[in-house]
């Protein structure tokens, strides 16, 4: 499903983080590619919302300490997404070290009151506005599947890679798997 696209992106960024591209060489790489993923070239918004989300899994990437040996990586992300949803991505990151299960299930609210008795300033999302909303709605969703990514991967790799393989979330599925 759509979740395994997102995981995709996600490795997709998390490789150029590992490799140690700045956002602007990710970003440039990301428009240089022939092959259009939509089909068809994306709308000025489809593109602003790729840039939140390339940023968003490196500021995730920064916040964990996973990745790079290049610490100037983490400086590239672009300050306006930074001021936007590093807050968002904090409060995330602090919740999923203090108790993993009760951050997957963490809403917008909540993880917005939670940041801001911890003194994070979250002006620059406009949640009042539907669209907004929305948008960070999907913004939080890959913070989490950030998480989910670097947790298949630990499993892949722990005991020399012997450790089952990543499977889509669906019951019944893989009798005996879920």
């Amino acid at each position: 499903g759509y979740i395994d696209v997102l995981k995709l992106f996600i490795v997709a960024c998390k490789a150029g983080y590992e490799q140690g591209l700045s956002m602007s060489d990710l970003t440039a790489q990301v428009e240089a590619c022939p092959v259009q993923s939509a089909n068809r070239p994306l709308m000025e918004e489809e593109v602003a919302l790729r840039s939140s989300w390339m940023n968003i899994v490196y500021l995730v990437l920064q916040s964990v300490g996973n990745g790079t040996d290049d610490v100037e990586v983490g400086n590239t992300i672009d300050e306006t997404e930074r001021t936007k949803f590093g807050p968002l991505v904090t409060t995330v990151v602090d919740a999923m070290r203090t108790d993993e299960a009760k951050a997957a299930s963490l809403s917008l609210d909540d993880a917005v009151a939670m940041g801001t008795e911890n003194g994070l300033d979250f002006t620059g999302l406009n949640l009042n506005d539907a669209t907004e909303r929305a948008i960070t709605e999907q913004c939080m969703r890959v913070i989490k599947v950030v998480f989910t990514v670097l947790e298949e991967e630990r499993r892949c790799y722990e005991d020399g890679g012997a450790g089952p393989a990543p499977r889509p979330p669906i019951p019944g599925a893989f009798k005996g798997t879920n």
